[in-house]
């Protein structure tokens, strides 16, 4: 599945999709599960968006995304550095946790035996991943591995 180049113009590096997902809650029924994608922009300050109420920068791609989606407008990070967030997001560990003393920004191997686009696979979900890898992982570590379709773009 290829997505189209629009989405190459937005200033995005993450962008995960999952067909389908599971409920949100528990015993909820519907008749068809939700697509899901996650939008992750880089190195961008909380008040440079537009539908963050920016005064002059534009924004209307993502703008449009974030009044038909879920934008989350409390988020934080644990360290201000763009790979360590990444590699949080894909584990769901904090540096301290995923890293080791002598290099606490990259990641163990034993960190990345459970990742998120992993476990949304076991449950039958579809993962993409498409956009900047730019994440500090073991030498053999593999991450189109752990997604049904990746493709990562560089600077």
């Amino acid at each position: 599945m290829k997505l189209p180049r629009l989405f190459s113009l937005l200033p995005l590096f993450l962008l995960t999709a999952v067909f389908p997902a599971a409920p949100v809650s528990f015993g909820a029924t519907r008749s068809a599960p939700p697509n899901i994608l996650f939008f992750f922009t880089d190195d961008q300050r909380n008040n440079t968006l537009g539908c963050a109420g920016h005064p002059i920068i534009k924004t209307p791609h993502i703008d449009r995304l974030a009044a038909q989606g879920v934008r989350f407008e409390n988020a934080f990070v644990q360290h201000s550095i763009c790979w360590v967030n990444r590699t949080t997001i894909l584990t769901g560990l904090t540096a301290r946790s995923f890293g080791e003393k002598t290099n606490p920004d990259a990641a163990t191997a034993a960190s990345l035996a459970n990742l998120f686009p992993d476990r949304l696979g076991e449950a039958g979900d579809r993962t993409g991943f498409y956009g900047k890898w730019h994440a500090k992982m073991p030498k053999d570590f593999a991450p189109e591995d752990h997604f049904d379709e990746f493709e990562k773009i560089f600077r």
